[in-house]
C-alpha cells in the first residue's frame, strides 16, 4: 500500500511495478475502491505530501516512463525549450512504440524504453555524420546536445569484456551448441545486461561465440 499526493490530497493506492499506480475515485464518495485495495482519502499539506513523495520515491526507482513525465514537467517550469522539444519527441517515440507492441494501454518496460532511447540516439549521430560532412556545424552541434541529453536516460555501457564474458555465461545456461539457438542466447543475454549493452553489440559477440 502507497499513499501518493494529488491536489491537496494524499491518497492511499497499491503500487503494481513499473512506475504505476492503481487509484479509483468513487464518484460517491471520498475513498478509493476496488476489491478492498484503496483506503479513504486524508487531507494534508503541500509540504508534508512533498516530502512523502520523496519519500516514496527514494525507496523505490522510478521508472523510464515516469522519468520522462517528471523531466518533462520540470522542464516546462524551467522553460527549457531545447529539452522540452527532446522530451516531448521521446515521449512521443515511446509512446508510439507501446502502441504497437501492445495497443494504447501498453505501458512498455525499462527495456523496451532503453530500446527507443538508443534508436533516438543513433539517428542523432547519423544526423551528426550527416551535417558535420555538409559543413553544417551548427546544426551538428544542435544534434550533439540532443544526442548528450538522451544519453543521460541510459545506463553505463558493459565494457567488451564483460560483455563477451557475460554472454559466454550466457551460452552455458541456456546449453546452447551452434546459430539456430541465437534467438534463446539474445532473448536471454538482454535480461541478464538489464539494458547495459546494446543489442547489436551483444548480436555480434553471440554469432562470433556460436560460429
Amino acid at each position: 500500500m502507497e499513499r501518493f499526493h494529488g491536489g491537496g490530497f494524499l491518497f492511499q493506492c497499491r503500487y503494481v511495478g513499473n512506475g504505476a499506480f492503481l487509484p479509483k475515485l468513487s464518484k460517491k464518495s471520498t475513498k478509493f475502491i476496488g476489491g478492498g485495495v484503496f483506503s479513504s482519502v486524508s487531507r494534508v499539506s503541500k509540504e508534508e505530501a512533498g516530502h512523502r513523495r520523496r519519500v516514496l520515491y527514494d525507496g523505490r526507482p522510478m521508472s523510464l516512463v515516469a522519468k520522462i513525465d517528471t523531466d518533462l514537467k520540470a522542464a516546462m517550469m524551467a522553460r527549457d525549450a531545447e529539452k522540452l522539444s527532446v522530451l516531448r519527441m521521446l515521449k512521443s517515440a515511446v509512446k508510439y512504440a507501446a502502441i504497437e507492441k501492445g495497443g494504447a494501454d501498453f505501458v512498455p518496460t525499462d527495456l523496451e524504453v532503453l530500446a527507443v532511447v538508443r534508436k533516438e540516439a543513433k539517428k542523432r549521430e547519423d544526423s551528426i555524420t550527416s551535417y558535420t560532412q555538409a559543413g553544417r556545424n551548427d546544426l551538428a552541434d544542435k544534434e550533439k546536445q540532443e544526442l548528450d541529453f538522451l544519453k543521460s536516460f541510459l545506463p553505463a555501457q558493459l565494457t567488451p569484456e564483460k560483455m563477451e564474458a557475460l554472454v559466454k555465461e550466457t551460452i552455458a545456461e541456456v546449453g546452447a551448441t551452434s546459430k539456430a539457438q541465437m534467438g534463446a542466447v539474445m532473448k536471454a543475454a538482454q535480461v541478464k545486461a538489464a539494458g547495459q549493452a546494446d543489442g547489436k553489440t551483444l548480436s555480434q559477440i553471440v554469432q562470433r561465440l556460436l560460429s
